[in-house]
């Protein structure tokens, strides 16, 4: 089994580069949610969020703990499958990230932007969020974020 530096480079070989330093990865999926034309809708039940509480590079990514190893909505066994569904040849050649959402109409990932999820969480979703729920996201603190993802 691969330990320390063995996994760290099995993971992120293909973004060392010759001098060292490593190209930050992309995300694959950066639809924004919204109202506007070219928007993911902001849909009750539409959705569903895939992500690990640990280093998911340690752990992999494969849906052991489900019923026929598969998870029970998206019917996938690897996270990858979600990334192998949007890329033309079938065979996503990065690493998927998480967290994801994916759509559960489609199976296909919709948005894996670690920094604006809870953003869209917090505003869009805002509708769905439980009576009493705490505002985690002042409308004051929105604006300086609104205007840096413009």
């Amino acid at each position: 089994m691969a330990e320390g530096i063995e996994v760290f480079e099995n993971t992120f070989r293909h973004q060392i580069q010759a001098d060292g330093k490593i190209k930050v990865q992309d995300n694959f999926f950066k639809k924004k949610f919204g109202r506007e034309e070219g928007e993911w809708p902001v849909e009750a039940g539409r959705y569903r969020l895939l992500w690990m509480p640990a280093c998911s590079h340690v752990h992999g990514w494969v849906f052991t703990e489900d019923p026929d190893e598969k998870d029970p909505v998206l019917g996938i066994h690897y996270l990858k499958e979600i990334y192998d569904r949007d890329t033309p040849d079938g065979d996503y050649k990065e690493r998927p990230t998480v967290p994801i959402l994916a759509d559960t109409t489609t199976g296909k990932g919709v948005n894996n932007d670690h920094f604006w999820i809870p953003v869209y969480f917090e505003t869009f979703w805002k509708p769905y969020h439980k009576e009493g729920a705490p505002e985690l996201y002042p409308a004051e603190l929105r604006k300086l974020q609104e205007d840096s993802h413009e």
